[in-house]
């Protein structure tokens, strides 16, 4: 799949999540355990703008905290994600710089595709609807792992093993430190065992 299509669809499959966020859900707990999905929905708002501002300058800064505190997080996503999707398909190819160093477009596309999508099935989970990944999203990041994921210390919990008939986002959202089996039943604050990822 070209990596703007792949991002597109990742970005296509958190807004589905999202459109599951009703009135008082803000406040519901996530896999990741230190966000509730208020703090997660600004997280992957921010992650999506540090995004857009990659196509825009040809830079990828550090994600940091710029979402507007007051705003509505799930129209402030829904926003940046079409900001987003305007400027990956309209902009100019190039290759991006990440802390100074470039690396080719379709890197940069494929981690941002890892996060949007690993996020939205944060989103699906904390909402009680757990849907897996798309294979079409997965198959072609789980490829790039290791140039994706160099190191995860700090970063990602430990994988969580599945059977090798698991499915690709199964697959995907386990080797980023998720348990797949969480997207069958209710989360719930008291929970032991996830530690924050991002």
């Amino acid at each position: 799949m070209d990596g703007l299509l792949l991002l597109a669809s990742a970005i296509s499959y958190a807004l589905k999540a999202v459109a599951l966020v009703g009135p008082g859900d803000l406040s519901l707990p996530t896999p990741c355990t230190e966000w509730d999905l208020n703090l997660l929905l600004r997280h992957l708002c921010d992650s999506i703008a540090a995004l857009d501002e990659a196509f825009v300058t040809g830079m990828l800064a550090p994600v940091a905290a710029v979402t507007v505190r007051g705003a509505d997080p799930v129209e402030l996503l829904r926003d940046r994600a079409a900001e987003l999707l305007c400027h990956m398909f309209t902009g100019p190819r190039r290759v991006i710089e990440v802390a100074g160093v470039p690396v080719p477009n379709d890197i940069v596309v494929a981690a941002g595709a890892a996060e949007v999508s690993v996020h939205g099935w944060d989103v699906y989970v904390a909402c009680g609807r757990g849907r897996v990944v798309p294979a079409s999203v997965a198959v072609p990041v789980i490829r790039l792992f290791p140039q994706l994921i160099p190191v995860r210390d700090g970063l990602f919990a430990s994988p969580f093993a599945v059977p090798r008939c698991a499915s690709p986002g199964d697959r995907l959202v386990a080797y980023l430190g998720r348990d797949p089996s969480a997207r069958h039943r209710p989360l719930d604050s008291s929970r032991t065992g996830y530690r924050r990822v991002a």
